[in-house]
């Protein structure tokens, strides 16, 4: 079932490398590289394949114990409101993976390799959405550059071919990208509901992902007041403003009615409690060989003003070589140097994102999840993991100053 999977998610890729030709070369190898770290994984043990990777798939071979009615009936939902844990058999809804792969099968058998070809196949098509963005913001020669450094980054590669979320998480953002991109270009309503139906997808799976999409939904609420103040003041109304505006309060409405809660950082109407549970992250998460040094920790509400802007930092480009225990952490220290790198070329790019409103809108949105993310992770292990969620909106930033891959040189 797992070499069926395999192929035919091969045979789903050459597929999509016939419609886009310029990005076939990119798709085969990333396709190929996934693969071989698949089957590399039969023989030596990947980081990060003993802890959430083992139990997703486990629990999902659990479940698909039950059967294919049982498994699809078990199923109880989310909660909306995200304040306690709506789960299949009483566990959090962090296992909607687990779900897919059990429902997989129930109808089939259990292989580890087919959990496998899910990531894969969503892992290369990351890389795809990463390709045509780049090609909408700065053009096809910056796309290539792209689709070869989302191919070819090393968590982006490794995060495919394990069972956890981080890729799906990455491939939804990266399709609520695409769809804000097209909302800014052309202000479609139809590309309005698409973002937040992206963001919202993506939340199943983390409900963190939501912050991206508060975000969206504060700037299109400010724009789209400005616009309709403007219009009243030239004696008509913008239907689409008017929608927009609608909506949204009623959204905001619905967020404070329900006393909603974003996990990493708690209820967003009480101020207090949001401060405390920043607080009891910050030391509940600050353990194991990988922690932060103890004076990056916020021990108090007075430390939190100038201890979030450490955390982000540490949580963006840790380990540090000063911070090197094991020789795993110099993995660790790749990603991070890799981090600072990327985080240099969007800073020489900084005009030409803040130029662009789209662009901005994204540089804003990885800024909020770095210091909602930074400050709820205390451990530059658990970081890897979640930077690697928006480690392709980096990429994305810093994309008209990546280097250019060649395989040949040409001889004059």
């Amino acid at each position: 079932m797992g070499l069926i999977s395999i192929l035919l998610v091969t045979l789903f890729i050459i597929f999509l490398a016939k419609r886009w030709p310029s990005a076939a070369p990119i798709l085969y190898t990333a396709l190929a590289v996934r693969m071989l770290t698949i089957f590399m994984g039969n023989f030596i043990t990947l980081p990060d394949t003993i802890g959430d990777a083992y139990w997703f798939e486990f629990q999902a071979y659990e479940w698909s114990l039950l059967g294919f009615p049982d498994v699809l009936n078990s199923f109880q939902g989310w909660d909306v409101t995200f304040q306690k844990d709506v789960n299949l058999k009483g566990f959090n809804s962090s296992f909607f993976i687990s779900y897919i792969i059990a429902i997989l099968y129930s109808l089939t058998e259990r292989s580890v390799m087919m959990a496998q070809s899910l990531s894969l196949l969503i892992g290369t098509l990351s890389v795809l959405i990463s390709f045509i963005i780049a090609q909408k913001l700065w053009g096809n020669r910056t796309a290539i550059k792209t689709g070869w450094i989302v191919a070819l980054f090393p968590s982006l590669i490794l995060y495919s071919a394990l069972v956890l979320r981080e890729i799906y998480i990455c491939f939804f953002l990266l399709v609520a990208l695409n769809c804000m991109v097209n909302w800014s270009r052309t202000g479609s309503l139809k590309s309005f509901f698409l973002v937040v139906v992206s963001f919202l997808a993506g939340s199943i799976f983390h409900g963190g992902v939501l912050v991206g999409l508060i975000l969206f939904l504060a700037i299109v609420f400010l724009l789209q007041v400005k616009y309709m103040c403007i219009a009243l003041f030239n004696g008509f109304i913008m239907l689409k403003s008017l929608i927009a505006i609608s909506l949204i309060a009623v959204l905001i409405a619905y967020v404070g009615v329900n006393d909603i809660i974003i996990p990493k950082i708690g209820t967003i109407t009480d101020f207090d409690k949001l401060k405390k549970n920043i607080i009891h992250k910050n030391i509940k998460t600050h353990r194991g060989d990988a922690k932060y040094p103890d004076w990056v920790i916020a021990k108090s509400e007075s430390e939190l003003i100038y201890k979030m802007p450490i955390k982000a930092m540490y949580f963006v480009f840790s380990p540090f070589p000063w911070e090197i225990k094991k020789n795993s952490h110099y993995l660790g220290m790749l990603d991070g140097i890799l981090h600072i790198l990327l985080a240099y070329l969007i800073f020489r790019n900084r005009k030409a994102i803040w130029a662009d409103p789209v662009l901005r809108i994204i540089f804003l949105m990885l800024v909020a999840y770095i210091f909602v993310y930074g400050v709820a992770v205390g451990n530059f292990g658990t970081g890897i993991r979640h930077r690697a969620k928006f480690v392709v909106m980096f990429i994305l930033l810093a994309a008209p100053l990546l280097p250019k891959f060649t395989f040949s040189r040409k001889k004059n």
